[in-house]
């Protein structure tokens, strides 16, 4: 080649190409910032760009602080971006992007009810275009073939037309890709009448490394940090695509989440939420197409999402707080396989402080809350085709300042909660019913207390334990297993502002080997240590210190609302239907299955216990106190009709006084089938009369009773005997009630007093006989009753022995259905007018001299009695005039002189003869006389 040929053909052409490039590059800049900033002008803003480089060799972009602004406000700012491509990689069809970095960069986004403005250009017009031009292709398609029918490709060719289409053997690698310092200001108004919601998204930093695509595989690494107003963002990740698989890690450095931060996109009344949300943790993910369907697995899965400070409004209402909330999900896996096939196994923890529940209605505001909580627990599921399985093991579970309240003065607080569960299984079959299964529960709660109001407690107790339980399931089928139940320290029904003790103080209450199904219960033993109860009774006889729900009690107390009356059709109606509920009230019965069964192999009371009663609705006042020293019941089984419960009673009253009670009973008989003992050793009755005084007619001043009492009943029907020693026994004054003594009866303390011996007691032996089914059986009849009754009988046959040989003085007969004596002493008749005894009174008078010779110690009280027959007229005036009136007054006074003259005459001190005030009667069955009595 000469000299010539080289300058013509290469180096002349290299140097207008060199020139030609150089021009290019020299003109591109300025080339590319005109027809930009045309168009930014077009939009209505301006365009500033203090640098572009623009090179070839290497490809390389370089931009330096480029800005669109409208009327000075800042639209879009670049501080700096650069973007470079290697040349020589392209030789093995490889894109080697060598630099590409992103800094400063700031956009303004404004979104209105029907635009959308993005660095002050609208983009409605980009949407409004795109329309105009696909319908005028569709206009030119249509046009040029208007008959074109629709081709159908087989599938010999579609595979052909695919192989055409495979993308060539290219790839795409980034060393370093860096995007930071940026932001994207955005502006929302949904309509012209709502607020401008305003927002900012910071990108501190977003960096890919190593970043390599190819047709079949991508990968790199990723880290990116943002922040969304306030809430910051922190995540990093490795992964590695392939057509059919992929793997990823991922680590969440931080996020930290200001509510307030997102309050512009979350719907009210959500909205007003305050707080900080925060989450680490990271996790691998594998991708996989197993036999045509998408398969993935979670492995070292840990998350910790922490919320803190957290006031959350349900609705006007709802609130909830909580200072801290944490859940960690720590060596946790998931695989799905398919639809039907998912496992999952992990462990989780969550803990929480300072929080609370509330809700305010108009009727009444509930505020619940715990100081502290926390909740570990290992756990798996396994879903296959028909089954799910689940399983928690080793759960823990604290609670600390549990609380909760009610406006109307409800209260309930527990200071500490811990409960563990070795394992909770749970196994759901489309095919059979649910199985729920709970190995060995073990919960100790302490410092419970629950107030009905302010000063009214209802319950409480130190510490409660639960040991061992264990629990079964399958549709209504569950079985029980209970080691051991405590309770400590019981209180139940105490009132602070008064000073009524508590209704009930238990030391402990012990609950040993339950064992419990849907049909029955078994109880090996009931222990209860040092049980105290004390019932105060007002004077309307309720209980004092009963604590009660005040609203339920004001429920009870309103009247019912009268029914208007029934006519006989509604009558009729009502027994028809009365009839068809009987009749499926028949059926169901014999269609239910047997009675819930209760077994209780012994029961038994220890330590210091006692029984308080005062009672206030009686006078006088009664205060007892019963120490128990024996409370039992043993082999109580309601399963067995045949097997009898043996209770055994003991207790002291003061120092001396006891009860002690066997009895064996079969709680299951048809009717009341029993055998008990009791017996009862130096029982001062004075502090019982109030009880039993309507019965005796009498109040008990002093005595002791011992009782030996031993009673059978079979089906109902009582049999027994009863042994009375009734030491120094005596009546006082005469109660009111339906037993009244009548005017001229003989007393029961009267009775009383002739049955004592030289040592004053009175000792009876009682029969005891009764049909509990008869409608006027009742037990206090059946008790005091025939003591009474045995009192009079005895008394009876005495007075009878004495006084039948004055007759004509003493009369005594026994009212009819009552057990009282009339003892009545006859009145001395006179004839009208007449004024001292004669020999027709003789007979009378005789026995009345004898009787108080014989009873020395006796005295005769004597009364004058005239009537109008005295003073000579045959008809009962309605009044007497004074003189007439004198008249007959001196006249009765006459004649009991007389008599007392008699007796005096006859030996008998004149001071036995007691005369008292004369009296007139004026009616037809009276009669001149002297009324006796001793």
């Amino acid at each position: 080649m000469t000299r010539r040929h080289f300058r013509i053909f290469i180096f002349y052409p290299l140097v207008a190409l060199t020139l030609l490039v150089l021009l290019a590059w020299a003109v591109t800049p300025f080339i590319v910032k005109h027809y930009l900033s045309a168009y930014v002008e077009e939009q209505g803003q301006t365009l500033s760009l203090e640098s572009l480089s623009i090179d070839y060799f290497p490809p390389r972009v370089e931009i330096e602080n480029l800005e669109i602004t409208d009327q000075s406000e800042k639209n879009l700012l670049l501080e700096q971006a650069a973007f470079e491509v290697s040349l020589w990689p392209l030789t093995s069809r490889t894109i080697n992007i060598a630099q590409a970095d992103i800094s400063g960069l700031f956009i303004k986004v404004e979104q209105t009810e029907n635009d959308l403005i993005v660095a002050g250009i609208n983009t409605a017009q980009f949407t409004s275009t795109t329309q105009n031009e696909q319908s005028e292709i569709a206009e030119k398609t249509e046009a040029v073939y208007p008959n074109k029918p629709s081709q159908q490709v087989s599938p010999s060719e579609e595979t052909e037309t695919t192989e055409q289409q495979e993308p060539l053997d290219w790839s795409i690698s980034l060393p370093l890709f860096t995007f930071n310092n940026s932001q994207l200001s955005l502006s929302r108004q949904a309509s012209s009448s709502a607020p401008i919601l305003l927002d900012e998204v910071t990108l501190e930093s977003l960096i890919v490394k190593d970043l390599t695509a190819s047709a079949t595989n991508i990968q790199g690494d990723v880290a990116l940090s943002a922040q969304l107003n306030n809430a910051k963002l922190s995540v990093s990740s490795q992964f590695d695509y392939f057509v059919n698989s992929a793997k990823a890690t991922l680590n969440i450095n931080g996020i930290q989440v200001p509510m307030e931060s997102l309050r512009n996109f979350i719907p009210e009344p959500f909205n007003n939420t305050e707080g900080e949300f925060s989450l680490s943790g990271g996790l691998q993910l594998q991708l996989a197409n197993l036999n045509g369907e998408p398969t993935f697995q979670i492995n070292e899965l840990n998350l910790n999402p922490i919320i803190s400070n957290l006031t959350l409004n349900l609705d006007d209402s709802t609130q909830v707080t909580t200072k801290s909330f944490s859940l960690a999900i720590t060596q946790s896996e998931i695989t799905f396989e398919s639809i039907d096939q998912i496992l999952a196994s992990g462990k989780i923890a969550i803990e929480s402080a300072a929080s609370s529940f509330a809700l305010n209605s108009s009727q009444n505001g509930i505020t619940a809350g715990y100081k502290e909580f926390s909740l570990s627990q290992s756990f798996s599921i396994n879903k296959s085709t028909d089954k799910i399985t689940a399983n928690s093991s080793d759960l823990e579970l604290n609670l600390n300042g549990i609380s909760a309240d009610q406006s109307s003065g409800e209260s309930v607080t527990l200071e500490s909660l811990f409960l563990t569960i070795k394992a909770i299984d749970v196994e759901i079959d489309e095919q059979e019913s649910p199985i729920l299964s709970l190995d060995e529960l073990n919960l100790s709660a302490k410092n419970f207390d629950s107030f009905l109001a302010e000063d009214k407690r209802a319950l409480s107790w130190r510490e409660a334990n639960i040991d061992k339980l264990s629990v079964s399931q399958t549709m209504d089928k569950f079985d029980i297993d209970l080691a051991q139940l405590n309770i400590a320290d019981i209180v139940a029904s105490e009132n602070s502002l008064t000073s009524l003790a508590p209704m009930a103080k238990i030391g402990l209450l012990t609950v040993k080997d339950i064992q419990a199904s849907q049909q029955g219960a078994e109880i090996d033993s009931v222990i209860v240590d040092n049980v105290n109860t004390y019932v105060v009774l007002n004077q309307d006889g309720e209980i004092a210190n009963l604590i009660v729900d005040q609203s339920e009690q004001e429920e009870n107390s309103n009247p019912p609302i009268p029914s208007e009356p029934q006519t006989d059709n509604d009558l009729n109606s009502q027994k028809d239907t009365n009839s068809d509920k009987l009749d499926n009230s028949t059926n169901k019965v014999s269609d239910s299955s047997s009675p819930f069964y209760v077994i209780l192999n012994n029961y038994i009371t220890t330590g210091d216990s006692s029984l308080s009663l005062q009672d206030n609705s009686v006078s006088p006042q009664i205060d007892m106190v019963l120490d128990v020293e024996t409370l039992s019941l043993q082999n109580l089984n309601t399963l067995d009709k045949e097997q009898a419960a043996d209770f055994v009673f003991k207790a002291r009253n003061g120092k001396y006084a006891t009860i002690a009670n066997e009895t064996t009973i079969w709680p299951l008989a048809d009717e009341l089938t029993m055998q008990t003992k009791l017996l009862i050793e130096e029982f001062d009755l004075p502090p019982f009369s109030p009880y039993i005084a309507d019965t005796l007619g009498y109040q008990i001043d002093t005595g002791q009773l011992n009782l030996d009492l031993t009673l059978k009943s079979d089906q109902g029907i009582l049999d027994g005997n009863t042994d009375v020693l009734l030491r120094r026994f005596n009546l006082g004054g005469q109660q009111e009630s339906s037993t009244a003594v009548k005017t001229g009866a003989v007393p029961l303390n009267i009775a009383i007093g002739i049955l004592k011996d030289s040592d004053d007691n009175i000792e009876l032996d009682i029969p005891l006989s009764g049909d509990i089914n008869n409608p006027e059986f009742g037990w206090k009849g059946f008790l005091v009753q025939p003591l009474r009754k045995a009192l009079y009988k005895a008394s009876s046959y005495y007075l009878m022995q004495t006084f039948v040989p004055y007759s004509n003085v003493i009369s005594i007969a026994q009212f009819a259905g009552e057990q009282l004596l009339k003892v009545r002493v006859e009145p001395l008749v006179f004839a009208p007018m007449q004024t001292q005894v004669d020999d027709s009174q003789t007979a009378f008078l005789q026995e009345l001299a004898q009787l108080m010779k014989e009873k020395e110690d006796s005295q005769l009280q004597a009364c004058g009695v005239a009537t109008h027959q005295d003073l000579g007229l045959s008809e009962v005036p309605d009044v007497l005039t004074a003189d007439e009136n004198s008249t007959a007054l001196k006249l009765a006074r006459q004649r009991s002189e007389s008599l007392k003259e008699y007796l005096v005459k006859q030996d008998i001190a004149s001071s036995r003869i007691l005369i008292c005030s004369p009296k007139v009667e004026l009616s037809k069955s009276s009669q001149p006389s002297v009324e006796l009595d001793f």
